[in-house]
């Protein structure tokens, strides 16, 4: 996926993610973009010189990373039943893999 690609998917999911709907649905959220696995300093070598750090994250990010909480759930269950949601999320898997890992309490 391109880096303007993954810039666009992570807009999207910031916008629905502001919507009261689903915000009122979620007790924590947490969204983040990563770097892909190359090594930094390899990328670093076979980047521009003029490249500042932002420009080097957005043009090398492969990971978006979202973690959600719930208080209970049923708000889990219509947070992921949400339309909103399921745009998204379909949005995002023909761009790429999608992994939904669920934490259980210990």
């Amino acid at each position: 996926m391109t880096p303007q690609r993954i810039q666009q998917v992570q807009k999207s999911w910031l916008t629905a993610l502001q919507q009261p709907e689903l915000q009122s649905q979620l007790t924590f959220a947490f969204f983040a973009r990563g770097i892909n696995d190359t090594p930094t300093a390899t990328r670093m070598a076979t980047t521009s010189q003029h490249a500042g750090y932002r420009e080097l994250f957005f043009q090398r990010s492969s990971l978006l990373l979202g973690f959600f909480s719930w208080s209970n759930e049923m708000e889990r269950e219509e947070f992921y039943a949400h339309g909103t949601y399921q745009q998204l999320k379909k949005s995002a898997e023909q761009e790429g893999t999608i992994t939904i890992l669920p934490l259980e309490t210990l």
